[in-house]
């Protein structure tokens, strides 16, 4: 079962594809676009991505996640290359947007900045080219499992 996007979080544009063709780009967080995942509910579900790994080498994982007190302690995974990271959700993050710093109001179904917690899972070494990034739940002791801002990958060599 796919997950559904915000609602309210729809990007405008195709983003550029990352890194843009003949940039080095051997160190830092990867870009992504101001969308995230709501509604995960269920173990049954998970998100997956095409990945292109340009540089082979040893990358670190994180999920970049919000979750309310009530619902943490769900265990998640995240493979890449068949390879599999997990880690449990022990920290909330569900505080209200801040104050808006925004000369001009934004319109109804723009999106609100908001707080979000960093889950990192670990480091994984990956070979040059196409592969297939997935995360799922395998436990929800919650209603929710999260919702998912970004996946973090980051190389570390």
């Amino acid at each position: 079962m796919p997950l559904r996007r915000s609602t309210w979080a729809t990007p405008k544009r195709t983003p550029p594809s990352w890194p843009p063709p003949g940039l080095p780009f051997t160190k830092g967080w990867i870009s992504r676009a101001n969308d995230y995942i709501v509604g995960w509910t269920t173990t049954e579900a998970w998100a997956s991505w095409e990945i292109n790994v340009a540089f082979p080498g040893t990358y670190e994982i994180a999920l970049k996640y919000r979750c309310p007190a009530a619902d943490v302690g769900a265990e998640v995974e995240a493979a890449v290359g068949g390879q599999r990271l997990t880690g449990r959700i022990t920290r909330p993050m569900d505080t209200p947007p801040p104050p808006s710093r925004d000369r001009v109001p934004r319109k109804i179904g723009e999106v609100f900045d908001l707080e979000w917690a960093l889950l990192p899972l670990g480091t994984i070494k990956l070979d040059q080219g196409r592969k297939q990034l997935t995360v799922k739940a395998l436990t929800k002791p919650g209603k929710i499992v999260m919702d998912l801002e970004a996946v973090m990958v980051r190389k570390t060599d």
